[in-house]
């Protein structure tokens, strides 16, 4: 017995073509559970708990003008929507950079062009062990997150966070 016949059919008994139309089927309908899932098709909220966290961030070098914007009080937000959290403190700080001079030695002064901001923010973060979550992003330290606000979309690291009681 052959794997395919002259028909067309696998083993001499389904046909190849609905297999196939059986297969775009599941994939199309994989597809939009998907989509209308968020994204998730398993998801298991048990376990996920609301804690008060203070994060500490520190943007990326850019110039004056895109840090400017963030604001104490602006609502964090994501996906066209507010997060349960808020800008707190914002220090505007030096960005310094390294370079040699004429007589070879190493200098270290401030960037004549760009700075940094410093942002602490208040949030009720999820925890779902060992992962704490704002919105869709991880949070820990040294990971890279973008902060977003109605006036700012910026990328920054973390710095520092801590539960709070």
């Amino acid at each position: 017995m052959k794997l395919i016949d002259n028909k067309g059919k696998l083993f001499g008994k389904l046909h190849i073509l609905d297999i196939v139309v059986v297969l775009i089927f599941v994939a199309v309908v994989l597809g939009a559970i998907n989509k209308f899932s968020g994204g998730n098709l398993i998801s298991f909220d048990g376990g996920t708990k609301e804690v008060n966290a203070e994060i500490w961030v520190e943007t990326i070098e850019y110039r004056p003008m895109y840090l400017e914007s963030l604001k104490v009080g602006d609502i964090i937000a994501e996906d066209k929507k507010y997060l349960d959290g808020k800008i707190v403190e914002v220090e505007i700080i030096d960005y310094m950079v390294s370079g040699i001079n004429n007589e070879g030695s190493g200098v270290v002064g401030p960037h004549p062009f760009y700075k940094k901001a410093k942002v602490k923010i208040e949030a009720i973060i999820d925890y779902k062990e060992p992962i704490y979550s704002f919105g869709k992003q991880e949070i820990r330290e040294g990971a890279g997150i973008f902060l977003t606000t109605e006036t700012s979309n910026l990328s920054v690291l973390v710095t520092d966070f801590k539960i709070l009681q």
